[in-house]
């Protein structure tokens, strides 16, 4: 049987150490907090800068970002570009809203002013995904 324990060291000679502005991994926070700014962005739509505005709704607060170093690894398992050039599209509004909230001082760190975290249909996922 493998046992990763068995490898770690050679694991982390071997692994890539990202550079700390990458925030989607793993995030931790209290529930009261994200009650508080209403969660993630829901304008954030597949993949990309959820995460990211996230952790900069919390420094604009006043709350510490703080990047786990090494005596705490976090491994990802690599795969292949999986972005079709639809997907490059949505990751690009994603970025450029990211630019827009970041640069406007005065845009609140609550987000989803009409409700969150409410069940998406099936439906209404696939009509967003069309629109790309």
């Amino acid at each position: 049987m493998h046992d990763a324990l068995d490898n770690f060291d050679w694991m982390n000679k071997v692994a890539t150490l990202r550079a700390d502005f990458a925030m989607g991994g793993c995030q931790v926070f209290s529930r009261l907090w994200a009650m508080k700014v209403r969660g993630y962005d829901e304008a954030y739509v597949e993949w990309g800068a959820d995460d990211t505005d996230f952790a900069h709704r919390a420094e604009k607060a006043g709350l510490t970002n703080v990047w786990i170093e090494r005596e705490a690894s976090f491994y990802h398992q690599w795969h292949p570009d999986f972005t079709t050039w639809a997907d490059r599209k949505q990751i690009e509004r994603n970025r450029e809203r990211l630019k827009l909230v970041q640069e406007d001082d005065t845009y609140s760190i609550k987000r989803n002013p009409n409700g969150w975290g409410a069940k998406i249909s099936e439906k209404k996922i696939l009509s967003r995904t069309n629109d790309i």
